[in-house]
């Protein structure tokens, strides 16, 4: 659960990538770093996936097969979530369709992504709502949203975005015609996922626990920190002593949704559960465990991504990446500066400073481009 606080707070590049500032930690051992405008895969094309493209500091994108479907003629593109991605050309944003063509002009501040029919849009400094028409369904007045999951968003009023992470204010959830579910009272809330969301109250003493979507407390709160449901388990932390009132020697573990401790709190750090699998950490290593809580894949690995994607997952040993498979298996030698998980049965790599994209047998679909 590394960076777990910071598990819900993208790094804004005029449009939000699709990756957490935790994933961020657990693949590159920062809470930050400089992101990575690179060539990312796209969730959803019709019926098959695009692949973000750089050539001459422009960006469009390919298939997966290499073939070039939008030219590189923008200055930055986001994924495509729902048929549309964002873009951004000098100072403003807005979003293209898949053919390259401009579908909500160039008028937001910052873009997020589709979800259920709603992306959520910066301006002046406030967030709100536009739909794929790009017209404003619910008003910009938030100082942080959340992504729409299962029908709600968790929104803030009052906060302000530090260097690093977002505090302050309270917060809320809305539905999609911006009525508030559940009103304005939390210190932090995350996203709903398998009917709950993870919140927390309290000040300097605060605890998370989980709510409905009545704003009904199943879970009282009680953790240290606490991540989203995912395959019928949450990892949640608490620590075993303090210091100075800090917490410090920090343990994860994981809990069901009757908030009962299935798996101990005994890890340096635990992530979401995945294809059956989630990581972990024991010492200064990484392995995975199965949702027993048994050792699946020793710990022996640097640095591992999050999650497993096509049953494969990036690790790193020593200095160079690679990808193995749910056994621990080597399919793709440690080789590359930094690597991203597989989608749509390619993943984008970085050597050298240059981005390219390769396929399950280690073979490059797009060679490396800067």
């Amino acid at each position: 659960m590394a960076g777990m606080l910071f598990s819900s707070y993208y790094v804004e590049c005029r449009y939000e990538r699709r990756i957490s500032m935790r994933s961020l930690y657990l693949a590159c051992g920062l809470l930050l770093l400089p992101f990575l405008l690179s060539c990312s895969e796209v969730k959803t094309v019709g019926a098959g996936k695009l692949f973000r493209i750089k050539q001459n500091g422009k960006w469009g994108f390919m298939d997966r097969d290499g073939k070039v479907i939008v030219n590189p003629s923008f200055d930055s593109v986001g994924e495509f979530s729902e048929g549309l991605a964002p873009f951004t050309q000098g100072d403003k944003n807005g979003y293209i369709d898949t053919k390259g063509e401009i579908a909500i002009a160039l008028k937001f501040d910052r873009t997020g992504y589709f979800h259920e029919g709603l992306a959520k849009i910066m301006i002046g400094g406030k967030w709100g709502f536009t739909d794929k028409t790009g017209k404003l369904v619910i008003e910009t007045q938030f100082d942080a949203a959340r992504d729409f999951s299962e029908g709600l968003s968790a929104v803030n009023v009052g906060g302000k975005r530090g260097e690093y992470i977002f505090k302050g204010g309270k917060w809320g959830f809305i539905d999609n015609t911006g009525r508030y579910a559940v009103e304005l009272r939390f210190d932090n809330a995350e996203s709903f996922s398998e009917g709950l969301a993870a919140v927390s109250e309290g000040g300097s003493e605060r605890k998370y626990g989980y709510i409905d979507k009545t704003g009904k407390y199943v879970i009282e709160p009680k953790f240290f920190s606490a991540n989203r449901f995912s395959e019928g388990l949450a990892c949640v932390r608490n620590p075993t002593a303090t210091l100075a009132g800090i917490p410090v020697d920090n343990r994860d573990g994981y809990i069901d949704k009757t908030g009962r401790i299935v798996i101990p709190l005994q890890f340096n750090e635990a992530n979401d559960f995945s294809e059956g699998l989630a990581a972990v950490k024991i010492g200064q290593d990484y392995g995975f465990i199965d949702s027993n809580g048994r050792m699946a894949i020793q710990p022996k690995y640097d640095l591992v991504f999050v999650q497993f994607t096509e049953a494969l997952i990036p690790v790193r040993v020593g200095k160079k990446w690679g990808y193995i498979d749910m056994t621990g298996a080597y399919i793709v030698s440690p080789q590359f500066d930094y690597a991203l998980p597989f989608g749509g049965c390619i993943a984008e790599v970085h050597i050298d400073g240059k981005c390219g994209y390769i396929d399950k047998t280690g073979k490059y679909v797009w060679e490396p481009h800067e």
